[in-house]
C-alpha cells in the first residue's frame, strides 16, 4: 500500500473521530497558500502541485476553519505573541507572491464570509505582465513534454539540466519539480542566466502574455475592504541567503517602500522559499521589519519567535477533501 493511500485510510478515520475538534482547538496556525483557481483553468504553463488550490477546496477550507477556529488578522496573531496572551484555535491566512487570482478567486470568498487574511507582495511584479521564473522555467518545459520531446528546443543551460542525473526519465509536473528544485541549487548568477534565456523565448514565441499578477488597483480594492493586509516578499523574489547584503538591502527596502506608498505596509515579510539565514536575520531587522513568515512547518505558540514564524501550507493534492485537510491541519 502506497504512503499517499495510507494516509487517506488514516485521514478519513481521523474524521470520524473527536480527535480532530480536541486538537484543533488547542492549536494554533498560520496557512500558506499561494494562488487559488478554478478547475477549469486555463494555464499557459504547467502548474506546480505545491502553488495552488481549487476554488472549492478553498471554499470547503474556510468554511472548516470559521467553524472551529478563530480566524484572526496576522497582525493580531503577533501582537498575542508579543503579549503572551492565549492563542488557543487561532488561525490566520495568507498568501505568498501577489497572484492576480487572489483578488479574482480568494478574495470574493474572503469577502462574503468576512475572513481576515495578508498577502505577501514581490512588488517589482505588482501591475506587470512579468512571469516568475518556476512559471517560465516550466512554460519552456512545457514545450519538450510532447512526443517530440527535444532538448534542443530549450536554452542549452536548461536542456543540459535535463539530461543530468535521472531527470531524463522525469516527464509532466514531475519533471517541472525536479527541474525546479534543481535551479534553487544553483549559483545566483547562473539561475538568472537560465530564467533570462526561459522569458526571451517565450516573449518570442507568444503573441500575448496573460497577465499573472495583482495591479496595485486591486490590491486597493482590497485593502479598502478592511479584510486584506500586506506584507513584502521583496522586490523581485530572490533567494535572500544567496544574495550581497546590499541587495538584501535593497531587497527590503525598496519594496518597503513601494507598498507604504500605494497602500500602507504593515510591515510584515514572508521570506522567497524561505531561505534565510543570520545574515539575513540581521538585514531583517535593520529594516525594521515587526514579523516574517517561513515556510518551516509548525503550530504557533506564546514562545515563537515572531521573527522566524511557522506556517502549515496547504495546497490542492493534499486538503482537497475534508479528511485530508484535518489531517494535514492536526496530524502532519
Amino acid at each position: 500500500m502506497g504512503v499517499s493511500k495510507l494516509k487517506k485510510i488514516l485521514a478519513n478515520l481521523l474524521s470520524f473521530s473527536d480527535m480532530a475538534r480536541v486538537f484543533g482547538n488547542q492549536d494554533c496556525f498560520i496557512l500558506m497558500y499561494h494562488r487559488i483557481l478554478p478547475y477549469d483553468y486555463d494555464s499557459q504553463m504547467p502548474l506546480q502541485p505545491g502553488m495552488w488550490v481549487a476554488e472549492p477546496s478553498f471554499r470547503m477550507h474556510l468554511q472548516y476553519l470559521s467553524s472551529n477556529f478563530k480566524i484572526i488578522p496576522l497582525d493580531k496573531m503577533v501582537q498575542k505573541i508579543i503579549d503572551n496572551e492565549n492563542l488557543s484555535s487561532c488561525c490566520a491566512i495568507t498568501f505568498d507572491d501577489g497572484w492576480r487570482d487572489n483578488y479574482q478567486y480568494a478574495f470574493p470568498l474572503l469577502k462574503k464570509k468576512r475572513i481576515p487574511a495578508t498577502i505577501f507582495l514581490t512588488t517589482n511584479y505588482i501591475s506587470t505582465d512579468k512571469w516568475f521564473w518556476p512559471e517560465e522555467v516550466a512554460w519552456c518545459l512545457s514545450m519538450i513534454t510532447s512526443e517530440r520531446y527535444d532538448v534542443r528546443m530549450l536554452p542549452p543551460e536548461l536542456g543540459e539540466l535535463i539530461l543530468q542525473n535521472d531527470n531524463i526519465s522525469c516527464k509532466g509536473t514531475e519533471l517541472v519539480d525536479k527541474i525546479i528544485e534543481d535551479i534553487k541549487l544553483l549559483p545566483h548568477v547562473l539561475r538568472e542566466t537560465i530564467c533570462y534565456a526561459c522569458s526571451e523565448l517565450r516573449r518570442n514565441k507568444q503573441k500575448a502574455s496573460k497577465r499573472l499578477m495583482l495591479n496595485w488597483e486591486e490590491i486597493k480594492e482590497m485593502k479598502q475592504s478592511g479584510l486584506i493586509t500586506f506584507g513584502t516578499h521583496t522586490a523581485s523574489h530572490c533567494l535572500l541567503d544567496q544574495v550581497p547584503v546590499d541587495q538584501i538591502r535593497h531587497e527590503l527596502t525598496d519594496s518597503l517602500a513601494v507598498i507604504e506608498k500605494e497602500v500602507e505596509s504593515n510591515n510584515f515579510f514572508a521570506y522567497p522559499n524561505g531561505s534565510f539565514n543570520e545574515k539575513v536575520l540581521t538585514e531583517i531587522k535593520n529594516a525594521g521589519i515587526k514579523a516574517a513568515v517561513t515556510t518551516n512547518r509548525g503550530k504557533v505558540t506564546r514562545h515563537t519567535d515572531i521573527l522566524t514564524l511557522p506556517r502549515v501550507a496547504l495546497h490542492e493534492d493534499i486538503s482537497n477533501t475534508l479528511p485530508l485537510l484535518q489531517w494535514r491541519l492536526l496530524v502532519q
